[in-house]
């Protein structure tokens, strides 16, 4: 696989881990407010995802699907997590800490990456923008 298609598979992976913690977030809150916010950022995930999905599709690769171990230990965290705590405060917090761990992955997949071009790149770029944006935009709920 070559850069282009690495850095795009990455940020398919990210995007994805991210809408499913959300979806799985959604039932811990009543406020509508941050519950739009929430649903906002859930719906740009799928879209960096489909984008993603379709210029590797067209390149001829694929993104393996998160299994069922994985999303069920995003689950129990999630549940864990939210236990004693399901404020907007404290699910903002954690959605910092996702979005921020984004950033991360996409930043380290760009460096090892640098010979990624076109799209992925331009791809991987206005998520990371998205993200930053995202992580300014919880911070009024803590």
């Amino acid at each position: 696989m070559n850069q282009s298609a690495n850095l795009t598979k990455t940020m398919c992976e990210t995007a994805r881990m991210g809408a499913e913690a959300i979806g799985m977030l959604l039932t811990k809150t009543d406020d509508d407010g941050f519950r739009n916010v929430m649903l906002k950022q859930k719906a740009m995930y799928e879209k960096f995802d489909r984008e993603g999905e379709k210029i590797l599709t067209e390149a001829g690769h694929r993104v393996k699907k998160q299994g069922p171990l994985a999303r069920a230990g995003t689950w129990m965290g999630i549940q864990m997590d939210t236990l004693m705590d399901n404020t907007p405060s404290h699910l903002a917090d954690m959605l910092i800490q996702g979005s921020t761990m984004g950033v991360i992955e996409i930043t380290r997949a760009k460096s090892e990456n640098p010979d990624a071009e076109g799209q992925a790149v331009r791809l991987a770029d206005d998520y990371l923008k998205e993200e930053n944006a995202n992580i300014e935009n919880l911070k009024k709920f803590l």
